[in-house]
């Protein structure tokens, strides 16, 4: 009776144990567990998740997907266009520069990255749920005569849906609500051209 009460009770504590693992992961883990969309980091609720950070903003964004980091770009701010400055993001794998033109009124954003950076399924699985995890698939896929290329561990992301877009092939355009991207995609880099459609004057009225 002893040893059936020992069984029981190991396996309850290696039912807690798995419970545990699936529940809390650390930040980068390569939890090959999906998360629940409570704990998803892109439709979640959670402190971290997209939805979370920018729900209230407008504009498009540059999602780095390996490491999870946002690069916001935001032509105008307040109705006015940012004082022409330029900013760089570094990372281990790529790098991003932005361009402010303001006499032309466009924000110009050169991505570039490592060969190899291409999108870790293991590692992302471990931060969204399973409905988001093909998402991000479907944002990478390369069709057509670009099939075979390198995919690239980069999405557009249009801040005021949370809807993920492909940066894959050689010419990609996007009309979001107010907002255009032209996006020029090589083997290791892009270029992205966004404005406004919407006069920066009619934010003022």
């Amino acid at each position: 009776m002893g040893g059936y009460r020992i069984y029981i009770g190991v396996l309850f504590l290696v039912f807690i144990c798995f419970w545990g693992m699936g529940c809390k992961r650390e930040e980068g883990s390569f939890n090959l567990l999906l998360v629940n969309e409570a704990e998803c980091r892109l439709c979640g609720d959670g402190e971290d998740s997209l939805k979370s950070i920018y729900g209230q903003c407008q504009g498009v964004g540059l999602l780095c997907l390996n490491d999870w980091r946002m690069v916001e770009i935001q032509p105008y701010v307040n109705g006015h266009m940012k004082d022409g400055s330029i900013s760089h993001v570094w990372a281990d794998a790529y790098s991003v520069r932005i361009e402010e033109i303001m006499d032309r009124g466009i924000t110009l954003v050169h991505y570039t990255s490592e060969k190899g950076d291409t999108l870790d399924e293991d590692r992302v699985s471990g931060f969204l749920c399973a409905a988001c995890i093909d998402k991000v698939k479907g944002s990478v896929r390369i069709y057509g005569k670009h099939e075979g290329r390198e995919k690239k561990a980069v999405c557009l992301v249009d801040l005021s849906t949370m809807c993920l877009y492909g940066l894959q092939q050689s010419f990609q355009y996007y009309m979001f609500d107010d907002h255009y991207v032209q996006a020029s995609c090589q083997a290791d880099r892009i270029q992205l051209t966004v404005f406004r459609t919407r006069s920066a004057d009619l934010d003022m009225l």
